[in-house]
């Protein structure tokens, strides 16, 4: 009899670990399958090209700052062709970013002009809408997977589980929200996308929970297919349930601050970036590394310069 049973033991045993080795393989292979998907689109529609940006759109130092004004956001209106540039970065620190001598919390910050100044890339947006008209734009951060063209759909759930190209993809597609404009004129872009275990799609947002990541990698690079290259600058990261990340429209100048505030305050750690009234921001969003259905990932970098 305690024979019988061990081998009913053993039996339901090697079909459950059979059952959640296929479980494994499975995912596995869906990974693989659409990281290798968006590799060929990369491969098709990517290219690099050498960047310069001139001195003359870098602003310069005024003769004397005083102390507090040189730690408040720069100043500035927002129109198309001259984006709140800098916003939140003092004006000295600007005026020297080639003498690579910054310390502290703004160490990072000559990477991130060193980076404006050496490579960008450009993107065959005409093959990208020939497969899917919904496609609007691609977001990169350097040195990280984060490399993707994103969408817009009729909603926010069109793209959970479809490719870039429309078909069934188990790791989806980074997403802008249905509601913001598509020309992201919007003062809050909110682009999703899933935390995927094989780094892939927006899992490497998580690492932002350290300030040492931040400093490796600073810049968000938003491409949209008018041509246009946006500079964004993380200035927060932190883990919420709260709703005010997704907003994307505000009554005044003073309800928008009050979201930056939020933000600002909510982050891991003080970037010494606050942006301002004028600025634009981009909010990324993924789930957090436990999968709480509750709580969500955030990355939230400020417009620096649009070329």
């Amino acid at each position: 009899m305690k024979k019988s049973v061990r081998i009913i033991l053993m039996i339901l045993l090697s079909i459950i670990f059979l059952y959640s080795a296929g479980k494994v393989a499975v995912t596995w292979y869906h990974y693989r399958r659409d990281a290798r998907q968006y590799e060929e689109i990369r491969n098709e529609v990517m290219k690099t090209v050498p960047a310069s940006v001139p001195e003359t759109s870098l602003p310069s130092a005024p003769e004397e700052i005083p102390t507090s004004e040189a730690s408040s956001a720069s100043e500035g209106s927002v129109t198309e062709t001259e984006p709140p540039a800098y916003a939140g970065i003092p004006r000295d620190l600007l005026s020297s970013i080639h003498e690579h001598e910054h310390s502290g919390v703004l160490r990072y910050f000559h990477t991130t002009f060193d980076y404006l100044l050496v490579r960008k890339y450009v993107f065959d947006f005409e093959y990208l809408v020939s497969l899917n008209d919904d496609i609007a734009g691609w977001i990169r951060i350097d040195g990280t997977n984060i490399d993707y063209p994103f969408v817009q759909g009729e909603d926010n759930a069109a793209y959970l589980r479809l490719g870039p190209d429309g078909r069934p993809a188990n790791a989806g597609t980074v997403f802008m929200d249905y509601r913001i404009p598509k020309n992201f004129s919007g003062k809050n872009v909110i682009l999703y996308a899933h935390n995927q275990q094989n780094l892939q799609m927006f899992h490497q947002l998580l690492s932002y929970k350290d300030p040492e990541f931040l400093e490796e990698h600073p810049m968000v690079d938003i491409y949209l297919p008018d041509g246009s290259l946006c500079h964004y600058l993380v200035f927060a990261a932190y883990e919420t349930e709260e709703m005010f990340p997704y907003r994307y429209l505000f009554s005044d100048d003073e309800d928008f601050q009050e979201f930056i505030e939020d933000s600002v305050s909510s982050s891991y750690y003080d970037t010494g970036i606050t942006p301002g009234k004028e600025d634009r921001i981009l909010t990324l969003v993924t789930c957090t590394k436990n999968f709480d259905e509750k709580k969500r990932n955030i990355v939230q970098a400020v417009l620096l310069t649009k070329e």
